[in-house]
């Protein structure tokens, strides 16, 4: 039955909205994020399509939360994050702070680590953070250098 929708419907919604590839492509992907990087978060998800050329600015993409977070049209279907009531004291302040923000966009270094944590799975955050995390989690929260471990000093 999975086959047969996607051989029929897939192609169908690629050619009504513009899109290619498989609507259930890849794995599920997730990570933990400190709350400090929740904005930063937002403005990569939101300028994504523009950044890889795929799509609109973050004021036209449909699945953009700019528009909310902007002011341009706020949405009861969506909470507000408590990182974005620190960006002014009143709503106006709030929304310009975050119109600003995602005019200055987020740097290649920001857009490398939270490339890697949403891609790769690792969790993301200060030192403190992830030391914390890694003393309450069994596994490896964060990647190992890349390489060989080295070896040991050997005794004559």
């Amino acid at each position: 039955m999975m086959q047969a929708m996607s051989r029929s419907y897939v192609p169908y919604f690629n050619r009504k909205y513009l899109r290619r590839g498989t609507l259930w492509g890849g794995r599920f992907r997730s990570s933990v994020l400190q709350a400090d990087y929740a904005i930063d978060l937002l403005h990569y998800f939101d300028s994504h399509p523009q950044r890889t050329g795929d799509g609109p600015g973050p004021s036209e993409y449909a699945w953009s939360s700019y528009a909310h977070y902007s002011g341009a049209k706020p949405s009861a279907q969506l909470s507000t994050l408590a990182q974005y009531w620190a960006l002014g004291n009143t709503p106006f302040a709030r929304e310009a702070a975050y119109r600003a923000q995602s005019h200055t966009g987020i740097d290649v270094r920001q857009v490398r680590q939270l490339s890697d944590a949403v891609n790769q799975g690792w969790a993301l955050g200060d030192a403190g953070f992830l030391d914390q995390l890694q003393r309450a989690s069994i596994r490896r929260i964060t990647p190992k250098a890349p390489g060989r471990p080295k070896k040991a000093p050997t005794r004559p």
